[in-house]
């Protein structure tokens, strides 16, 4: 009989024809691919019990089983890690991480303890999460204030926030402006919110995933070492890194990311006018520093900053009752402020800032251990005296060093409540060196977190623009923070010390006819016919 070659095959019509029987008849080895000259194999031999129920199972399974299966995937349950509580933690955080991490579905969540060794530290416990987004953010930054609440474990902070009578302010401002203006007035966005129970050292930082990248919280304890380093940088590279990123294209694209700029987050002011006149970091006199250069700087010609040890050490040596917070004000108001007449060059003023900085460090280091005053009232004492120590004036030479930016950004990473008075002192700074962006951003933020501004705060604003002899300072504070002040709720009355600096602003512009600025007029003639 003739064989036939191992790459043919027997289709089952020429079976039927010439077996004559039909294929249902024909055994399923009759049509394996393997050739007639090989060997039957029995197919029952070969096959496992396995592999007979997995393969009735696949023939009894109906078609819809696996068409839902494609169509209603089974979701994979979110489960975030919960880190543990760490040694002398307070207890409620358990039920903080539980919230979290279970309701809110919060990710990487991380307890952090800053070194106890820096002088503004008081070893404050800080719990870190990310969330989705801004709104996520807000949500579960209302969710966790109510959480603490209802724990009743004290007063809590919060900030971050957007403000409700602020985005009224905006949406009102933004249908004035064109439709290009509308994505960047008419919204208000969070990516970084901060929660601090005021009874416990403990604060709950909640960031977007891109802010948590780019601040880097977790490296808090080199701040220090930032400071103290003498910044080369130019002042416009370091005004530029105050500003906020609204979106991701600006975190990486706008300013290059180094370890050593980290820009603020938010403004955290307290507004109590108690606690402001009981503070004795700022003075009610109209040159916070008159005081400091009286009793330490009046022989300018024999000035050493070594010399101030001498005070230091005469200061702590009496009764620890008979120090007051005055006198540690007036004393560390000395080291910021001082400096000698033959600085005439960046070089020796950033030498000097450098000093300056390392004596304020150290002296409020050896002042807090020796002494029972309040650690808040000394850590905004120092906070101001860091400020102040960036500015170097002479006769003949002004200078404001960029590391004044990065002081400020300690202050909101470490906590260090700003009051009202200090937040000024900020605003005067930087409007006495002509840098009115830096200006406006931190009004822009004073208001945006709900602080009530007052006829004060007004005031002051008015007259740094007025003094400033500035016409696009002029233009910006008649044109928005005036509007501001006009549909403030509550209502502020008319004042006739407001009146007289817009007076003054309006006096900068060169170019305005009769129909300029209509309202401006119309208060000013408000307030001059309330004073008579």
């Amino acid at each position: 009989m003739k064989s036939f070659p191992s790459w043919f095959r027997i289709s089952s019509q020429f079976a039927c024809r010439t077996h004559g029987y039909s294929v249902r008849r024909l055994p399923y080895r009759f049509f394996s691919l393997k050739s007639d000259t090989e060997p039957q194999e029995d197919s029952a031999l070969d096959t496992k019990p396995s592999e007979l129920e997995k393969s009735q199972e696949e023939v009894i399974r109906p078609w819809y089983v696996e068409y839902a299966e494609r169509t209603f995937p089974k979701r994979n349950v979110y489960t975030a890690e919960v880190p543990p509580l760490p040694e002398a933690a307070p207890q409620f955080l358990q039920d903080v991480l539980d919230t979290l991490s279970q309701r809110y579905l919060v990710s990487d969540l991380k307890f952090i303890r800053p070194n106890a060794d820096q002088p503004w530290s008081t070893s404050d416990l800080m719990l870190l999460g990310t969330c989705n987004d801004d709104a996520h953010v807000i949500s579960v930054t209302r969710g966790i204030t109510h959480k603490l609440k209802d724990l009743r474990i004290g007063a809590v902070q919060v900030q971050g926030l957007p403000n409700l009578s602020r985005q009224r302010i905006m949406d009102r401002r933004a249908l004035k402006r064109p439709e290009s203006w509308h994505n960047k007035m008419s919204s208000q966005k969070t990516n970084w919110a901060c929660i601090h129970p005021e009874n416990y050292n403990v604060i709950i930082h909640l960031f977007t995933k891109e802010a948590r990248e780019f601040y880097q919280l977790e490296s808090i304890d080199q701040d220090l070492q930032q400071i103290l380093s003498e910044n080369r940088e130019s002042e416009e590279s370091s005004s530029a890194s105050f500003r906020r990123p609204g979106s991701k294209k600006n975190f990486m694209s706008e300013h290059r990311i180094t370890s050593r700029d980290k820009r603020q987050f938010h403004t955290s002011c307290i507004r109590n006018d108690s606690t402001g006149e009981k503070d004795a970091s700022f003075t009610n006199s109209s040159d916070p520093f008159e005081e400091a250069r009286r009793m330490y700087l009046t022989n300018d010609h024999s000035f050493s900053l070594e010399s101030f040890s001498i005070h230091v050490k005469s200061l702590l040596d009496s009764s620890p009752s008979d120090i007051s917070l005055q006198d540690v004000n007036t004393l560390l108001t000395a080291v910021a402020v001082s400096a000698p007449p033959s600085i005439n060059s960046l070089k020796l003023s950033r030498k000097l800032v450098s000093h300056r900085i390392h004596h304020l460090t150290s002296f409020y280091t050896s002042i807090q251990k020796a002494t029972p005053i309040d650690i808040i009232a000394l850590r905004r004492i120092l906070s101001k005296c860091l400020l102040c120590s960036c500015m170097v004036e002479t006769n003949d030479f002004q200078y404001l060093d960029p590391r004044i930016y990065k002081t400020e950004q300690l202050m909101y990473r470490h906590g260090i409540t700003m009051t009202v008075k200090s937040y000024m002192l900020i605003l005067n700074i930087f409007a006495k060196y002509n840098r009115w962006k830096d200006v406006w951003l931190r009004w822009s933020k004073l208001t945006n977190i709900g602080i009530l501004l007052d006829e004060d705060m007004y005031c002051h604003i008015f007259r740094l623009v007025a003094e400033s002899k500035n016409e696009r300072a002029a233009i910006y504070a008649l044109s928005n923070v005036f509007e501001d002040m006009v549909f403030q709720s509550p209502e502020l009355f008319a004042s006739k010390n407001i009146a007289v600096y817009l007076s003054r602003c309006l006096d900068l512009i060169s170019f305005q006819n009769d129909n300029s600025y209509p309202s401006v007029h119309k208060y000013i003639q408000v307030s001059k016919s309330r004073g008579n």
